[in-house]
């Protein structure tokens, strides 16, 4: 059930098993896997149940390091979070992004490759992903019929997309009708009641008319977001009673993906870098292509993964197809009501990411290298608390840049050498990857991939949870997102965010049936 009064809620809600912390992606994830496993769930989203065309008024955040776009423009506070601006890729994260040193200062994740790839899986059976849609690099290589021979240093990589990004729209029925799953929307939870040995023991919601509630779970998951649920955890840990261990690495490490141009590409062979560049198309689902810096070159470097589409030129009647696109996704149809309010909330948005990305020749002819980097852990880069306001959040997003250039290099010149080879195209590279000037980096762009803030490690002295996302210090206070990620990937977080839901889920019907 889904209402937006405290009143409304049945009294079992009232003392759920868990309580779910933001109805976004992982939240809607975690709470239709425990509530179908029978336990029950309330899932508190301080948003409305639909988006505000003016959701941005409610992400007010302060900004000392580098312009970050998707800090206002880049997340939703409704049922469904920021699903409902979201295009729908996936792709999972591999070996190499949670080994340790794969460039200087990368940390460990405290998980396996191989549990977390059998996590990835069983996500992708919570979002319907037919078993033979799976595997995206099998589904490209049939329908396209392509199969290249790259260079040594360069690896093809297949991005899988849901036919509907929108997670109120595609658990709607879940949401609605599942036994022991209630959500409770436009309530934000303003405070938690602790008791002894770490025991967080109520949740404090405030209605639309200043009333404060109280929820007693047994459990707490705090799923609304990076930038929210750190700001969450830095109050806490502000506490003079607080139990919160890992204090040193909360709100630090903050990072997220860098977009920029790597140079154009001319004299182009357009029928075969078509066949290598476009996407798929395959039992209703998309399957998009990217190039990628190659694991075993990558590790030799020592450099974070570089990626990149090859991006066609973008005429206007092709921009109004893609905004349409989206837009009509999030909606569930071409004829949904509210097709062009939905445009008109994402259109702006869209219409800035493209500029960014594709700069000067957003309308050319030629087609560009759109490049895709992993940002380098930094410990200048996080979250605070602003001092005067402190339900302010502040960030502070910095980066290296020595080691995101070096990669960038490396994976601009194989695939110029790749498209020499094979007569594609020539690629011209920006003068400024090729001297690995960090100047360059000022016109890259962030991909509203917030990452990190709350990291996972094997104890307090590294990070803030644990390999099952519990808070060091804490009996019963998780974290579920991408704030958990010790690092990142070429690959965008989603579905290692969805990944990480599985797990919770199973570790927490564990504790339901001790």
């Amino acid at each position: 059930m889904i209402v937006d009064s405290f009143d409304r809620l049945p009294e079992q809600a009232h003392r759920p098993d868990v309580a779910i912390i933001g109805a976004g992606a992982v939240g809607i994830a975690l709470a239709v896997q425990l509530a179908r496993a029978g336990l029950q769930v309330t899932l508190i989203e301080g948003g409305p149940t639909s988006p505000p065309l003016d959701y941005r008024k409610a992400n007010l955040a302060g900004s000392t390091g580098r312009d970050h776009i998707g800090l206002l423009g880049g997340r939703m506070k409704a049922l469904g979070g920021t699903t409902r601006l979201w295009g729908g890729q996936l792709m999972a994260f591999g070996a190499n992004d949670l080994a340790a040193g794969t460039y200087a200062g990368k940390p460990r994740w405290p998980i396996a490759p191989e549990e977390l790839a059998r996590a990835s899986a069983k996500a992708l059976d919570l979002l319907r992903i037919p078993p033979d849609l799976q595997d995206g690099a099998a589904v490209h290589r049939a329908a396209s019929g392509v199969d290249p021979a790259l260079e040594p240093g360069l690896e093809l990589a297949i991005a899988t997309w849901l036919p509907q990004p929108d997670f109120a729209r595609l658990f709607a029925g879940e949401l609605r009708d599942l036994p022991g799953l209630a959500v409770l929307t436009g309530h934000p939870a303003t405070d938690f009641e602790t008791a002894q040995g770490g025991q967080f023991s109520a949740v404090l919601v405030e209605g639309s008319d200043g009333s404060t509630r109280r929820l007693e779970p047994g459990q707490i998951v705090l799923a609304n977001g990076t930038f929210e649920l750190t700001a969450t955890l830095l109050r806490l840990a502000g506490r003079a009673e607080s139990r919160i261990a890992g204090k040193a690495h909360l709100g630090q490490w903050f990072i997220d993906h860098l977009h920029a141009i790597g140079g154009t590409i001319r004299g182009i062979d357009h029928r075969r870098l078509g066949n290598l560049s476009d996407a798929v198309f395959h039992k209703g689902h998309k399957f998009t292509v990217k190039l990628r810096l190659s694991s075993k070159l990558q590790r030799e470097a020592g450099v974070p993964n570089v990626a990149a589409m090859i991006l066609p030129p973008l005429g206007p009647r092709e921009l109004l197809r893609d905004l349409l696109g989206l837009a009509r996704r999030s909606r569930g149809g071409a004829d949904s009501p509210g097709l062009f309010r939905t445009l008109a909330m994402l259109g702006p948005l869209a219409w800035r990411y493209l500029v960014k990305r594709r700069g000067p020749t957003l309308l050319g002819n030629s087609a560009f290298l759109g490049i895709e980097i992993e940002q380098a852990v930094c410990p200048a880069s996080r979250i605070t608390l602003d001092t005067v306001e402190p339900e302010r959040l502040v960030l502070n997003w910095a980066l290296d840049g020595a080691a995101e250039m070096r990669g960038i290099r490396l994976f601009c010149e194989a695939v110029r050498d790749y498209l020499a080879h094979e007569h594609l195209g020539e690629l011209e590279i920006d003068p400024r990857i090729l001297a690995e000037d960090a100047a360059f980096l000022e016109d890259a762009h962030d991909a509203y991939h917030q990452m990190g803030g709350a990291r996972m490690a094997q104890s307090a002295a590294d990070g803030v949870i644990d390999a099952d996302l519990k808070v060091f210090g804490t009996e019963n206070l998780y974290v579920l997102g991408a704030a958990a990620f010790p690092s990142g990937s070429f690959a965008n977080p989603t579905l290692t965010a969805l990944a990480l839901s599985v797990r919770l889920a199973e570790h927490l019907q564990g504790l339901q049936r001790q």
